[in-house]
């Protein structure tokens, strides 16, 4: 996916050899949007919907969400494009977790005018392309990419790979924003 901004435009034409930055003067964006899934589908992810059970919430009496649960299922058997955060009811930050067939992926650069991303490569092996530089990835990886960085991941070619990416605005994490309850037990 392209977008612009009034920064320069830039976007990444990955190969898997190597991927460098192609500056174009007249990037627009598409004139209509496709759900991420849709675009995921087109770039290797399955598109099939499977059955996942029905989130689990737990509310207090005074009726305020105290945590939402959702199960995905075993990385390794994940298909396609998976946004958390509807079902999670997320007001901070953006979570999506995605499986990718080998070779096959988000091959679509992107940069975001603020909002910063990490990438957790929780299955398999992957490449990203970050401002032009492609960089392999092992299970277990986890990068963090600047606003601006132009951006695009894919599976390795030799194997499948699941992602799980967060992303955030600056300035909604704190640092010590939590109350630690030493005379309470944890309940396990």
């Amino acid at each position: 996916m392209e977008t612009t901004s009034s920064r320069s435009r830039h976007r990444v034409r990955a190969s898997s050899k190597s991927a460098r930055p192609v500056t174009s003067s007249a990037v627009s964006k598409p004139a209509a949007k496709k759900k991420p899934a849709e675009e995921a589908a087109g770039q290797g992810a399955n598109p099939k919907k499977r059955a996942v059970p029905a989130p689990v919430a737990r509310r207090s009496a005074s009726g305020r969400l105290r945590y939402m649960l959702s199960r995905l299922g075993t990385l390794a058997r994940l298909e396609g494009w998976n946004a958390m955060n509807e079902t999670l009811n997320l007001k901070g930050m953006g979570i999506t977790v995605a499986a990718f067939a080998a070779g096959k992926g988000y091959e679509h650069p992107h940069y975001h005018a603020e909002q910063e991303e990490v990438y957790l490569l929780a299955h398999g092996r992957g490449q990203m392309a970050i401002d032009g530089q492609v960089i392999d990835l092992v299970e277990g990886d986890i990068v963090r990419v600047d606003p601006t960085a132009v951006r695009a991941l894919r599976s390795h070619p030799t194997s499948p790979s699941v992602w799980i990416m967060v992303g955030a605005t600056p300035g909604c994490y704190r640092e010590n924003d939590y109350t630690e309850l030493t005379d309470k037990p944890a309940g396990f």
